[in-house]
């Protein structure tokens, strides 16, 4: 009985001694991985710009999720299709790609495409519909796009066949050619040039 029972006893302590030694080589073995930093990219609308003055913020909601997005000097601004762009042309409510380093719901973009914008087909043809000579606009009516809003600046060029003419030029019913950066979510048109045709 006492046989079986220190044998009962040695036992117990040989199991134990192998579990304990089992914990100390895996604890050992097992290290402690930091999470990565992913270098991935989001598609969302942007809710709101902080600054037009880098560096800056902007946020951005993708789905459920609303993304702080931090822009720097090293962040590439483009457009739908990749041409320059900056933070001047960006607005609120357009459907922006981001690329960059993501920490929780805080991006370090490194490229923002803003598929609102575009240069590329920005050629529109059509009719005045209406004309704002306070500020210095008018609504175009195309068969493909609708109505679109045509901005003009000091820098658009106005032309009347071949002879250049000035905003007040422009006349309800004229049929006239725009060229310029469209924003395709804001339905406007940022006019480089205006052409009535005769």
């Amino acid at each position: 009985m006492l046989k079986k029972r220190n044998f009962l006893l040695l036992s117990i302590v040989l199991i134990a001694l192998v579990l304990t030694t089992s914990t100390a080589f895996a604890a050992r073995r097992i290290k402690v991985k930091a999470v990565p930093v992913r270098n991935r990219a989001i598609t969302g609308n942007i809710a709101s710009i902080d600054g037009l003055t880098i560096p800056t913020t902007i946020t951005v909601t993708a789905g459920a999720i609303t993304y702080t997005v931090n822009v720097t000097a090293k962040t590439k601004i483009v457009r739908k299709f990749y041409g320059r762009s900056s933070l001047e042309e960006i607005g609120v409510g357009d459907i922006v790609v981001v690329r960059g380093r993501f920490t929780d719901a805080t991006i370090d973009a490194n490229l923002i495409r803003d598929l609102s914008i575009q240069r590329k087909g920005g050629t529109f043809v059509g009719s005045v519909k209406s004309i704002d000579a306070a500020n210095s606009s008018f609504v175009l009516t195309t068969t493909a796009r609708g109505d679109q809003t045509v901005t003009t600046s000091a820098t658009t060029v106005f032309l009347k066949g071949k002879d250049k003419v000035a905003f007040g030029d422009i006349q309800v019913g004229n049929n006239v050619l725009v060229i310029g950066l469209w924003r395709k979510s804001a339905r406007t048109i940022n006019a480089d040039r205006v052409r009535i045709k005769i």
